[in-house]
């Protein structure tokens, strides 16, 4: 009877030894797995990451987030910087960012409409068509004396959720200098003026 028990003891443990190393192997194996996994997802993220900084170091625009606060995200592009003379714009009020730029009237406008782009039944292309932001006059005084005026154009677009409803945290904001393309239209058009006020003058011309 003893003999009997201890075989039965022995078999009862031998079973127990290999299920627990079959546990074992098959825990070890998942965590192998996972880990595996877990490295490539961080080495993904990482390329991602190193992608997002050549895009915000290489784009010419200022690209940055606004949350329902009027607050810059702390992610934006390096141009941000340069375009609004701003040496730490990442968690800075978008109106203290814009008072030394445009008058009182033109701030309370683009406050008010920055208000509107959390409204959820507001057509984007519509909302676009009274952006008081769209090209604004801006003087920055130079280090050597005197003042830079430079055309900045300001746009705004709601962040969409992938189910293609629009966010409710997020306004993706986009900063760009015009100013030579708004020179050039004041070019051509004192050119215009000028064609204009000589055929007129010959046309009078003509009759005398």
């Amino acid at each position: 009877e003893l003999r009997r028990n201890v075989v039965e003891s022995g078999r009862s443990q031998r079973t127990l030894l290999l299920t627990g190393t079959a546990l074992a192997a098959v825990l070890l194996a998942m965590m192998l797995y996972f880990a595996v996994r877990a490295r490539r997802a961080a080495a993904a993220a990482a390329t991602a990451q190193r992608q997002i900084d050549d895009i915000f170091r290489t784009v010419r625009e200022g690209l940055f987030l606004v949350d329902r606060d009027l607050r810059i995200g702390a992610a934006h592009s390096d141009s941000l910087q340069s375009l609004l003379r701003a040496p730490a714009p990442a968690g800075a009020l978008l109106e203290e960012l814009l008072r030394p730029l445009v008058d009182d009237k033109t701030l309370q406008a683009a406050t008010r409409f920055l208000g509107l782009l959390w409204k959820d039944k507001i057509n984007d292309e519509l909302i676009d068509s009274v952006n008081p932001l769209s090209q604004v006059e801006a003087h920055f005084a130079r280090p050597q004396g005197g003042r830079d005026t430079r055309y900045l154009s300001f746009s705004f677009r709601r962040v969409r959720s992938k189910g293609g409803e629009h966010g409710s945290e997020r306004v993706l904001g986009t900063v760009a200098d015009v100013t030579d393309r708004v020179l050039l239209a004041q070019e051509l058009e004192q050119v215009r003026a000028e064609h204009e006020s000589q055929a007129a003058m010959l046309l009078q011309v003509m009759k005398i």
